[in-house]
């Protein structure tokens, strides 16, 4: 938080101008692990494939107004994650 927190401005740029500069510059950033969530097992799925094209239907539908879409996977691997900390410490 702290890194995205050190790319704010001092002061408050001017919303005009802040506006003309992001005038159709829009992204959306998908938590891959959260509409999996979302979407449970539907009946219909049957294998990965299926969940595979119902994940795509569900990101496409929510992200056609944007112009840039930007999907997040969490790596568990990480050494330092709280999941793994939770691992030893169990």
């Amino acid at each position: 938080m702290s890194i995205l927190e050190s790319y704010v401005p001092d002061q408050p740029p001017d919303q005009e101008e802040e506006q003309r500069q992001h005038a159709g510059k829009t992204v959306v950033i998908i938590d891959v692990l959260a509409v999996v969530q979302l979407i449970g097992k539907p009946t219909w799925v049957r294998n990965g494939r299926d969940l595979a094209s119902h994940f795509l239907e569900i990101v496409d539908s929510k992200t056609k107004e944007y112009d840039k879409v930007r999907v997040v996977f969490y790596w568990y691997g990480n050494p330092n994650s709280l999941k793994q900390g939770i691992r030893q410490f169990r």
